[in-house]
């Protein structure tokens, strides 16, 4: 039969026991706790910097084309489309507003492309190409994507350059609603064009607010749809149809 020491001894024991479970418990709940806010500590500071980066890229001014009119636009003439320039007259002025991505802007294109080319290479008229996006929604970003491109290349190659890069990016519209062309795509046809250093330019995306912007300035001016044409500051209704006729007025 156990003394009564025995038992005391065995209680004793068992309450050590149990003191040192509880104690162990309350270490493994006090490790857990540390850790977790260790790992919440980390995403805060995680997120605060991802917020300060992003907060940064959205306040940064726009780069800056050095080459383009002081109404965002590229100016494509006798000269830079034939090398020569003939005496006479001064070239009636046609400013075009497109959007890359608007299938109107690529009527007129298929419809009045050859008519605009002739008579800027007869020294008839001046086209000052105004690039803008207002056509994102329906295109996942391609306008401001292809009109900062766009840019990219008059900024390396020059105007000429320009011009035929955006006929290639008429002649290969996407279709409205999709992501647009692929970059690599469109750093092909830049390429194509002579121009070739405008690939890191296009990729980095470094015109697109500038896009944003200009697009704003057009807004502000009074332009609420592509494409909008002016010939000798008149707007034509239906450019599409009626260019010839509002430059032979001009004239």
């Amino acid at each position: 039969m156990a003394s009564n020491d025995d038992k005391r001894q065995r209680q004793q024991r068992a309450e050590a026991m149990r003191k040192e479970r509880e104690s162990a418990a309350r270490r493994r709940r006090n490790g857990i706790t540390v850790a977790i806010v260790v790992v919440v500590l980390a995403l805060i500071v995680a997120a605060g910097f991802s917020i300060k980066y992003y907060t940064d890229q959205n306040n940064a001014p726009a780069a800056v084309p050095t080459g383009l009119t002081d109404d965002n636009g590229v100016v494509f003439d006798q000269e830079t489309s034939t090398g020569e320039s003939a005496a006479g007259a001064d070239p009636i002025s046609v400013v075009l507003y497109e959007d890359f991505q608007c299938p109107a802007c690529k009527a007129l294109f298929d419809v009045q492309g050859a008519y605009i080319k002739e008579q800027v290479d007869n020294g008839t008229i001046s086209v000052e190409y105004r690039p803008i996006a207002i056509l994102d929604r329906a295109s996942d970003g391609y306008s401001t994507r292809a009109s900062a491109a766009s840019v990219c290349v008059a900024e390396d190659a020059g105007a000429k350059a320009f011009y035929e890069f955006h006929n290639l990016l008429y002649a290969n519209q996407p279709p409205e609603g999709g992501t647009g062309l692929p970059e690599d795509q469109v750093v092909s046809y830049a390429e194509e064009v002579g121009a070739d250093a405008a690939a890191a330019c296009i990729e980095d995306g470094t015109y697109e607010k500038w896009a944003e912007e200009a697009t704003s300035a057009a807004s502000t001016d009074g332009i609420s749809g592509t494409p909008t044409v002016l010939v000798d500051g008149k707007l034509v209704e239906n450019p599409t149809v009626e260019l010839e006729t509002a430059v032979a007025a001009a004239g």
